[in-house]
């Protein structure tokens, strides 16, 4: 197909900012200038002008337009399809429609914004390659559309939301996935409340092993071993995850994590993951429920016909270097050093004392709520220096150990 002008017309979009509005003749104005042989009038209307003949009326064969073509209507939305053919006609002998980039210029500029953006460090730098990308997209679009070539951003914004869509999900599969891996690192060994606090950080404390302050505690069935020996394993299990239940509920309670169970010995820590400036508070007020909690336990065994329980509690506060620790196919979260081998001597030392509950002198100097609490003075450690050491049982439990009460 060729336009007027000779050139071909090929495919394009209309220019609808090209030219003025249009104005027409009516139909029956040219038959009175033809009836009455005023040749000039006609000249002067139609001389060297392409003239096409078509309808104009109000609310036949309309089609709605970006701008208004029709200067007999002020504000018109719409225009008869004779005007369409007028400006597609004027866009033809005036250079030619708009025409389209090439096929391979909008998918590769989709495939390079959507990249970009996924490929951005973080969401700060992505949402400014979104909004600049945007713009400058929309700015290139203006200046190629007033040179005749028109760029589609409708495409590429799209693909660039789906992008964004698509990160967006991504990421929120990753912080699921890392929270679900988190609960399984730390559900078992902190309290839901704690928890709560690594799962809302951006990195999960302690991980890698980290140096914390800690006040570590260690408790201990006394002579378990020999009354395992005089039971079935179905009820020694049952007994130990009863006393275990209440343990937990005290450490965790009190904010601590729980290390580990070693046969009828539980392991605990306070000031890590979460930091604490001085732990030595919840470690204590741990220690003495576990001791409360065993009362009423013991009251339940007695009352089944079962001996009742004794244990041992053994804190000790200090530096020691806690996080992963094992192998990449199996690992622990757990503290190790100094501070640990001491606490685990002193909750041996509890039977030597007769006390229940037994704390290093750091321990106690760090408590305000020093009643009940008798000085052992320092006690040899095995593979350490002497420690000295406080005592403390509940009000009213009896024992043979020194009555001397601390200051």
């Amino acid at each position: 197909m060729r336009s007027g002008s000779g050139r071909p017309a090929g495919h394009g979009l209309i220019d609808f900012a090209a030219g003025k509005s249009f104005n027409y003749v009516p139909l029956h104005q040219v038959l009175e200038w033809q009836a009455a042989g005023d040749v000039e009038k006609l000249r002067q209307a139609f001389a060297g002008k392409p003239v096409l003949l078509g309808g104009v009326f109000r609310f036949e064969d309309r089609i709605l337009a970006p701008v208004n073509l029709l200067a007999w209507e002020a504000e018109a939305i719409d225009a008869p399809g004779v005007v369409l053919h007028a400006q597609v006609l004027r866009n033809l002998l005036n250079g030619g429609l708009i025409a389209d980039v090439p096929a391979w210029v909008v998918p590769a500029l989709a495939l390079l914004a959507a990249g970009a953006f996924w490929l951005a460090g973080n969401y700060a730098i992505a949402a400014l390659l979104t909004l600049g990308g945007g713009a400058a997209l929309l700015a290139v679009s203006t200046w190629l559309l007033a040179r005749g070539t028109y760029l589609p951003v409708a495409a590429i914004l799209l693909t660039l939301l789906a992008a964004v869509s698509a990160r967006m999900l991504y990421e929120a599969t990753l912080r699921l996935q890392e929270r679900r891996r988190l609960r399984r690192a730390f559900g078992a060994y902190v309290s839901p409340d704690i928890l709560e606090d690594i799962l809302r950080s951006d990195t999960p404390p302690g991980l890698g092993g980290e140096r914390y302050w800690l006040c570590v505690l260690f408790a201990d069935i006394r002579d378990f071993t020999a009354r395992a020996e005089r039971t079935t394993p179905d009820a020694t299990i049952q007994l130990l995850n009863r006393y275990f239940t209440e343990v937990t509920a005290c450490i965790h309670g009190a904010g601590g994590t729980l290390d580990k169970f070693v046969g009828d010995g539980v392991m605990a820590f306070f000031g890590a993951p979460q930091r604490l400036e001085n732990p030595c508070v919840p470690a204590l007020r741990a220690a003495r429920e576990m001791l409360e909690r065993l009362a009423r336990l013991n009251e339940d065994l007695v009352r089944d016909g079962e001996a009742p329980l004794a244990i041992g509690i053994g804190l000790h506060v200090g530096d020691a270097v806690v996080g992963n620790m094992g192998s990449e196919s199996r690992n622990n979260y757990t503290a190790i050093g100094d501070t640990v081998n001491v606490t685990f001597r002193l909750e041996r030392l509890t039977r030597e004392v007769d006390f229940p509950l037994v704390c290093s002198e750091r321990v106690f100097e760090n408590i305000e709520d020093r009643s009940g609490f008798v000085s052992l003075g320092a006690r040899p450690i095995k593979g350490h220096q002497p420690v000295i050491v406080y005592g403390w049982r509940p009000d009213g439990e009896r024992g043979s150990g020194p009555k001397t009460e601390a200051t």
